[in-house]
């Protein structure tokens, strides 16, 4: 079978962001199944120059993986505004609510169509929102498989809310219309691959075909000192970008209800910060300062930073998304500590077994003492999260679930 991969703003990399490692994943399973795969990549002015900075940085071993690709084609686009004057807005919000809701799509749409014919696929795998988007907008239908790691218009409703004002009546508008294309989407895909059971469970009640729930993957990493902590303290580390709404509203949270409590009931639990600070808010930046957190940055090799058994934790209080640093702190043998609501779409977690599943963010205050006072549960929490990497969080693990994707989307083509 003939597959165009369509993926943007991000390298085939396991550690640039969670979107770029499913992207890797995706990658890897079509090729590890025998498809012929076609890479098409659109890179945003804004984003292009990280982007093919961190790949010119790559490994020799992630120069093979993208060796891997039968053809390879990058497009460079400029983000249109998604509207100009109010009886714009108004018009595409009716009659043309994908493009409302995905702007890229009016200047990619017609040059993937041109792709599209060159390589005639047998399916499409589009990764994420825009992706999917521009699959959804082709003239003819081609099958397509969604890769989805989160409701697009709930994540903008969460930034609305966050603001210090109302929303105002074209913030409104649009993301009615954010709804109501990203349900478009959802609807013309022949099949949808998501990382979250409670989000599979939302996509089929919104009219969703062929849902599969399957993890981020990782490449198990060597651990080190995997078999003691040896004479280093344990550490409270929260591992992503601080650009994601997300990781904003969960560290903010934190900051508010966790860290302030226990600075001032006379704790020294000093917050490890790792992930790119690039366009932080500076409010975020300014509590992060005030509490004397160490910001690492954005670290290439997370082996040298990401020490077995110390405490990550995941303070969103929303189940919302794909929660994909799980996997890549299970493989490093993190403690999680997570919110119920964060990580409720996983079913991979067992609490006080392979990690530490909260009801709210209260109760971190009790809970961050006792586990970094306590290092054999710390281990023995550790040790357990590892093994359920092993177990579920490989690609050889998950193939199967890509395998029967693929059956499916290769006996439904006759009818496309």
């Amino acid at each position: 079978m003939k597959c165009i991969c369509l993926f943007g703003d991000a390298p085939l990399s396991s550690n640039y962001s969670g979107a770029a490692s499913r992207h890797l994943q995706s990658f890897l399973a079509l090729k590890k199944l025998g498809l012929e795969v076609h890479v098409w990549r659109f890179l945003s002015d804004g984003v292009r120059e990280k982007v093919l900075e961190h790949e010119g940085n790559e490994t020799e071993h992630s120069k093979e993986i993208r060796a891997q690709a039968d053809s390879w084609t990058d497009v460079i686009y400029s983000l249109p505004p998604a509207y100009r004057t109010w009886i714009e807005l108004l018009s595409r919000a009716i009659s043309r609510p994908l493009l409302l809701a995905f702007p890229a799509i009016g200047t990619l749409s017609g040059r993937f169509v041109e792709f599209v014919h060159e390589v005639d696929p047998d399916l499409i795998w589009a990764e994420s929102g825009v992706a999917g988007a521009v699959a959804a907008s082709l003239p003819a239908p081609i099958p397509f498989v969604y890769s989805q790691t989160d409701f697009h218009y709930r994540i903008f409703g969460l930034r609305q809310e966050a603001r210090a004002r109302k929303p105002y009546p074209s913030e409104r508008i649009q993301l009615w219309a954010m709804h109501r294309g990203e349900m478009q989407v959802i609807r013309q895909a022949a099949a949808i691959v998501t990382g979250s059971q409670t989000e599979a469970d939302e996509l089929r009640s919104v009219g969703g075909r062929n849902i599969s729930v399957i993890p981020t993957t990782y490449e198990v990493v060597a651990l080190d000192h995997p078999n003691s902590q040896g004479e280093w303290p344990a550490r409270i580390l929260h591992l992503g970008s601080l650009r994601t709404t997300s990781n904003y509203l969960g560290l903010m949270a934190y900051l508010d209800k966790v860290q302030s409590r226990l600075d001032a009931n006379g704790g020294r639990y000093q917050l490890h910060i790792i992930g790119d600070v690039t366009g932080a808010k500076p409010e975020l930046l300014e509590r992060l300062n005030a509490c004397k957190a160490v910001l690492h940055g954005h670290v290439n090799d997370l082996g040298s930073t990401l020490r077995p058994f110390d405490v990550a934790i995941i303070p969103y209080e929303y189940d919302t998304g794909t929660r994909t640093k799980l996997s890549l702190l299970f493989n490093h043998a993190q403690v999680v500590v997570a919110t119920r609501s964060a990580v409720a779409g996983s079913r991979e977690l067992r609490p006080r077994e392979n990690c530490m599943v909260l009801p709210d963010l209260g109760s971190f205050i009790t809970a961050l003492p006792e586990l970094l006072s306590n290092r054999e549960l710390r281990e023995r929490i550790g040790r357990a999260a590892r093994k359920t990497f092993e177990k579920e969080f490989t690609l050889d693990a998950q193939l199967p679930k890509f395998a029967k994707v693929v059956e499916r989307l290769a006996v439904a083509k006759g009818s496309w």
